[in-house]
């Protein structure tokens, strides 16, 4: 795994939580922070309020832990960790200027609204009362820290609402004009779900040993014939790479294919397989698990899938904007 990508996956589960929702992690309430006995210091100054050590840590931690699960040397550890602590620093001081932005709009969350919130979330997670607070417990928090979080969320998101998502106008215009740069899309697809029997001949076999694999094949190929079953023939015989899987590869569209398999594939119906083939990758049985098939879609069919997508587009171009913004207006002063 690359830095970006560990950068990226670490960014994601810090904006999602430990149980995969939509709740940014953020600091504890500043009485918590004021209760430590451990004298903190100030991290970053951002208008007349301030980030501790302590906090930066409480974010900090759980995936530093998570490091270890990695085989890294301890220099790529320390690299990612200082990258990560910048990353969350960054969003520490991004929350501390939208919750005073929300201040100053008199932006107020009821507690029926919190209650609401974590109902909609515990429903979506199929989570009992009991499950949420043990999942609480384990990452060290209690149900009215959680509480206040999921307060903070509303409220930002609140705040991106009256800022930001009230200004977005989509036209039929705009909805026309993608549509007619994106036919293609709307157009009637199809995708064939395919399995694999695969086998490889090693690299210098001679003729003798590649018609010996092929014949091995054209065996597998009889007793397909004969109604055995694809998927537990894979298992039993083809390349490592896929028999764990039963053969499976994944849904295709068949112009992607080769122009072999495809023309091998194309005109079978699910569950169905074909001749064996001589491939790139070695000699091959396809077998059609299922095929999806998507009818073209009119202006009118596809209007509120394509207004949706551009107004999220365009939700997050402006609010990367607005708090670029915000933030050139604030004092932000970072102390290392």
């Amino acid at each position: 795994m690359n830095e970006i990508v560990f950068i990226k996956k670490i960014k994601f589960i810090f904006f999602l939580v430990f149980i995969n929702v939509f709740l940014c992690v953020g600091s504890f309430i500043a009485s918590k922070a004021e209760s430590r006995e451990v004298v903190d210091r100030v991290v970053a100054v951002v208008n007349d309020e301030v980030i501790l050590m302590s906090e930066l840590n409480e974010a900090l931690n759980p995936f530093s832990n998570r490091l270890q699960e990695y085989q890294y040397s301890q220099e790529e550890q320390e690299q990612f960790l200082y990258k990560l602590r910048e990353e969350i620093l960054n969003q520490l001081i991004n929350e501390r200027i939208t919750d005073q932005q929300a201040k100053k709009a008199g932006i107020e969350i009821t507690s029926k609204e919190v209650d609401a919130s974590i109902e909609q979330m515990k429903q979506a997670q199929r989570l009992t009362d009991e499950q949420l607070r043990a999942a609480l417990s384990q990452q060290g928090l209690t149900l009215e820290e959680f509480k206040e979080k999921i307060r903070e969320q509303i409220l930002r998101s609140k705040l991106v609402s009256l800022e930001v998502k009230s200004k977005i106008v989509i036209t039929k215009d705009d909805i026309k004009n993608t549509f007619q740069k994106e036919t293609e899309k709307y157009s009637e697809t199809k995708k064939y779900h395919l399995r694999s029997i695969l086998m490889k001949a090693p690299d210098g076999t001679d003729g003798t040993n590649k018609e010996s694999i092929e014949a091995k094949m054209t065996a597998i190929h009889d007793k397909l014939e004969k109604g055995e079953n694809f998927e537990e023939l894979a298992r039993m015989h083809s390349h490592p790479s896929l028999a764990s899987s039963g053969g499976y590869l994944g849904a295709f569209d068949p112009e992607t294919l080769a122009p072999n398999i495809r023309e091998a594939v194309v005109n079978l119906k699910p569950g169905e397989f074909s001749s064996v083939l001589d491939t790139d990758q070695g000699y091959q049985i396809f077998f059609v698990d299922k095929i999806e098939s998507k009818e073209s879609r009119s202006l009118d069919e596809a209007s509120a899938e394509i207004e949706d997508r551009l107004y999220k587009e365009i939700v997050d171009e402006r609010f990367s904007a607005w708090l670029q913004e915000l933030r050139n207006r604030s004092h932000i002063k970072i102390i290392r």
